[in-house]
C-alpha cells in the first residue's frame, strides 16, 4: 500500500526549538503534526495490518538544506499517525521495520510511504519468540529485488542468513558470479569453455579415455 504526504514534516531541530519555548510546546507541535498527517492519509488508507510490516519512507526534499538525520526524524510522528490509525498495530520492532532515504524534488517535495506485509506473518503478541525476532529481519534479494524473510522455507530449503530468495536466484548469482574460461581438452584437442580450472577435459567421454591412458602409461603398457 502507497501512502503520499505533501510536503515536508517539521524536522528534529525544530522540535528541539519549540520545546525551548515551553515545555508543553513540544507536545502540542507533536499532536498537531500527528493530526495533520492523520487528516491526510485517512482517504488514502485500503488495508490494515495485524502483523509484521515493512514500511518504506521516502522523503522528497526541494533543496539539501536539512541533514538526513533530521529529516528522518519525521518517522517518529509518521508512525504514531499510523499506530493511531490502526493501520498498523503497533510501532515496535516486532511489528514494524523501518527503511528511509531521502532524495531531493524542488518541484514536488513529498514523503512516500510503503507499506508492504512480509511473507510470513508474525503476530505481534506477548508469546512473540525472541529467537525468531533476531532472525525476522527482512532482506532485498541481490538478484530480483524481492523483499523477504532470510528465516522463511522456500522451494523446501531454509535460506537462514542469505541474500537469496530462492534456488532459481541462487542459480542466477552463482552464474553470474563465476567466470567461465578457455581451455584445450587434453584429449581431443578441442577448445571448450569452463568455470573450473582443474577441468583437463571437454566432456565425461574424454575424461575416461584420458584416465584409462594414464593408467596404461603408468603401467608401462
Amino acid at each position: 500500500m502507497m501512502l503520499v504526504l505533501k510536503g515536508r514534516l517539521p524536522c528534529l531541530n525544530d522540535v528541539i526549538n519549540t520545546n525551548r519555548t515551553n515545555r508543553y510546546a513540544g507536545a502540542t507541535l507533536k499532536r498537531e503534526i500527528q493530526d495533520s498527517i492523520a487528516l491526510a492519509l485517512t482517504n488514502q488508507v485500503k488495508e490494515r495490518y495485524t502483523g509484521k510490516v515493512i514500511i518504506f519512507i521516502r522523503y522528497f526534499e526541494k533543496d539539501n538544506r536539512r541533514d538526513e538525520d533530521n529529516v528522518m526524524s519525521g518517522a517518529k510522528f509518521i508512525l504514531d499517525a499510523l499506530q493511531e490509525m490502526k493501520v498498523i498495530k503497533k510501532d515496535s520492532r516486532k511489528c514494524v521495520h523501518l527503511l528511509q532515504e531521502v532524495f531531493t524534488d524542488k518541484g514536488k517535495p513529498r514523503i512516500e510511504i510503503e507499506i508492504e506485509e512480509v511473507n510470513r506473518q508474525m503476530m505481534c503478541d506477548d508469546n512473540y519468540s525472541k529467537k525468531t525476532e533476531k532472525l525476522a529481519i527482512p532482506k532485498h534479494c541481490e538478484v530480483c529485488g524481492k523483499v523477504f524473510m532470510p528465516f522463511e522455507i522456500i522451494d523446501n530449503r531454509e535460506f537462514r542468513g542469505w541474500d537469496i530468495c530462492s534456488l532459481k536466484c541462487l542459480s542466477a548469482w552463482s552464474d553470474a558470479k563465476k567466470e567461465k574460461i578457455t581451455k584445450h581438452c587434453e584429449f581431443c584437442g578441442k577448445e571448450f569453455q569452463t568455470i573450473a580450472i582443474s577441468k583437463m577435459t571437454c566432456s565425461d567421454n574424454c575424461r575416461k579415455k584420458l584416465s584409462l591412458k594414464n593408467r596404461r602409461c603408468g603401467n608401462g603398457i
